[in-house]
Order: structure tokens, then sequence, then C-alpha cells
């Protein structure tokens, strides 16, 4: 896929492998045109069946856009939900399927300025007994891929 000099990320779907599940399994990308508004919708990354509900979606303006996105895990190492922040956010906002508690925030880093201009999510099919709290590399969103925003 090709999205010009001119465009801008304008959404970013969060997908559950089926309309049950609480894990994050895929995450879709729109761009914008700031010339003519034209969207181009990104492909699927993650598991290609994922259910993508279009009330999970992350949307930007033309002048705003990421500054921080952190991935919320389960008790089980299940990733099912994110917190992130926006440019032109007075606060982290959260988004996903599976509940996000105040322990979940942490301190506030956000730098005064940039945006995020990438970020990887690994996919894997978790184990069938996943350790409680499992460590950074023990923890996993469903299905095997490298992701990136």
């Amino acid at each position: 896929m090709v999205v010009d000099d001119f465009s801008y990320v304008s959404k970013i779907q969060l997908c559950r492998k089926d309309v049950a599940g609480l894990a994050i399994s895929g995450v879709r990308a729109t761009w914008t045109s700031s010339k003519d508004g034209t969207q181009t919708v990104g492909v699927l990354d993650g598991y290609t069946g994922s259910d993508c509900p279009v009330e999970k979606v992350i949307e930007l303006a033309a002048d705003d856009c990421i500054t921080r996105f952190n991935v919320v895990f389960d008790a089980n190492g299940n990733g099912h939900s994110v917190i992130y922040r926006r440019r032109m956010g007075e606060q982290e906002e959260s988004l996903g399927f599976g509940t996000v508690t105040t322990s979940d925030f942490s301190a506030d880093d956000v730098p005064a300025s940039g945006c995020l201009s990438g970020y990887n999510f690994g996919w894997e099919t978790p184990a069938t007994t996943p350790a409680v709290g499992a460590s950074r590399y023990g923890r996993s969103l469903a299905e095997a891929n490298i992701v990136s925003l």
C-alpha cells in the first residue's frame, strides 16, 4: 500500500479474534489525505479473521497524533486494551475489550513535542496455561506477527 506524504494517520482500530474475545488480535490503520480528504484503509495487521468493531477506534484530526501508546495486559499476560495519549488531549485515554483500572495508568511522561512514529506489536498464540504475572516477554496478543503503526 502506498500512502503519500500529504496523508496522516486518522484512525487506529482495535480488533479481537471473535465477538466474544477479550484479547487484541489485530490493528488496522486508516490514513486521510490532507489535500483532498481521501481515506486509505490499511490492511488488517494481526489475526486475519479478526472482528473489528466500529466503536473500537481512535480517531485523530490532521493536527493531532499519538504521543504515548501502551498495551494493557491481564493477570494471565493477555493484551486486552491500550492506554494512549493524543498531542491535542488533556489526559491519557483507554480503549479495548477488557477492564482498564487506575493502576494500569502509569506516571505521565509524555514528551513536550513530537509524535509516535512507529509501534511494534508482537502477536503470538497464547500458551494453554499462561503464567500469572507473566514477564513482559511472556505477555501476548493473539496470533503470530509483528505489526508496526
